[in-house]
């Protein structure tokens, strides 16, 4: 059986869509398996311009009418000839549900993987029309596809379309560790808690993390917070800083990709994602590869994981209050000597519980099934 990724772009893992190296990942371990994969790409540029891997890419210029099917794209599906599987990437993306509605003329097979657009908070982002949009096209998706995968419980419980009922799995995105170790004897700035990502500061929660840090501040909290990554709102968020006086406690260190950002996260004491919705980070999960222990939201998705694992705070309270109270606690767990060993327990979560060999065979099951 051949399996097909579809996603819009071109699963260039160096950007900083995280759509891109979850399908990478997948689509290597896979390969890596024995498995033949392809991966369709839709994108206004059809150049290759992507590091080398192991399966096949094929790119589709976008088309201008969404809710029809290029003629590119469509014969491509009617010269399928063996047993093919399709895995879909991306939720309320027009172009999927016409490409779709041509796999079931086909009986073509497909499962719908959405990244975290089913959960509560995106849906609520243009609620309207994104309602109107479900009943007149996402809904005709879920109707057709063979299984939905969702990454993550909030989402997984937000769903509960009756047409899901039966298709819904829930298989996380894995984590292929890093080749880097980290040690936090080797750490000679002091204590120094981290986030990497959009510099949004409602989504992300930054609003709460920065007052949250400012609190521990006040209460003689010693450590520093770096934030690396860029955004619409990184001025309103030095703004912040400046007006909570923190900004010399604070540094914005941009976006940073390959062994920059890796060399970041590795001088990470803690990594904190206080986020009011997200699908599945994989931040988190780089980080931990790193033995960084991570502070996290409920809306993470995240936090069952490191409370089973022990790596890491659950912040079951999403606040400012509640975030200073978890940076006491790791300030205390690093004089303590403690720290480290959550940092054990973050690599072994990744080793245990996001292992892409493990996932990848879990979704090859569902493919056959």
């Amino acid at each position: 059986m051949d399996i097909i990724h579809l996603v819009l772009g071109k699963a260039n893992p160096e950007r900083m869509n995280g759509v891109n190296k979850v399908v990478n990942n997948l689509a290597t371990v896979q390969s890596q398996l024995g498995e033949k994969v392809l991966l369709w790409g839709i994108t206004p540029d059809p150049t290759h311009n992507y590091p080398e891997r192991p399966y096949v890419t094929r790119l589709f210029k976008t088309w201008k009418n969404k809710l029809r099917v290029s003629m590119e794209m469509r014969e491509a599906i009617e010269a399928i000839k063996q047993p093919t599987v399709f895995h879909i990437h991306g939720g309320f993306i027009p172009e999927f549900y016409a490409i779709s509605k041509v796999l079931a003329s086909r009986n073509i097979p497909f499962v719908y993987l959405t990244h975290g657009a089913y959960n509560q908070v995106a849906i609520r982002r243009s609620y309207f029309k994104k309602t109107i949009y479900f009943h007149l096209f996402e809904r005709a998706i879920l109707k057709r596809a063979k299984s939905i995968q969702l990454v993550g419980k909030s989402e997984f419980d937000a769903l509960r379309d009756a047409l899901a009922a039966d298709k819904k799995i829930l298989i996380p995105n894995g984590h292929e560790l890093s080749n880097f170790q980290y040690d936090f004897d080797k750490n000679h700035d002091g204590l120094q808690f981290g986030y990497l990502g959009r510099i949004t500061l409602k989504e992300k929660g930054l609003d709460l993390l920065l007052n949250g840090f400012a609190r521990y501040k006040l209460q003689g909290g010693k450590g520093k917070l770096v934030l690396i990554g860029d955004g619409p709102d990184r001025n309103k968020c030095q703004q912040l800083c400046h007006d909570l006086k923190i900004e010399q406690s604070v540094t914005f260190a941009g976006g940073k990709f390959g062994r920059e950002k890796d060399g970041l996260l590795q001088h990470l004491n803690a990594f904190f994602l206080t986020s009011r919705n997200e699908g599945l980070p994989g931040v988190v999960l780089e980080a931990a590869g790193f033995s960084v222990p991570a502070v996290v939201s409920t809306a993470t998705n995240m936090g069952q994981y490191i409370e089973a694992f022990h790596s890491g705070i659950h912040l079951r309270e999403n606040s400012a209050v509640a975030i200073a109270e978890a940076m006491q606690a790791v300030e205390k767990a690093h004089l303590a000597g403690t720290l480290k060993k959550w940092g054990a327990n973050a690599r072994k979560m990744v080793q245990e519980a996001f292992n892409w060999k493990n996932i990848a065979r879990q979704i090859n099951q569902v493919y056959h099934a």
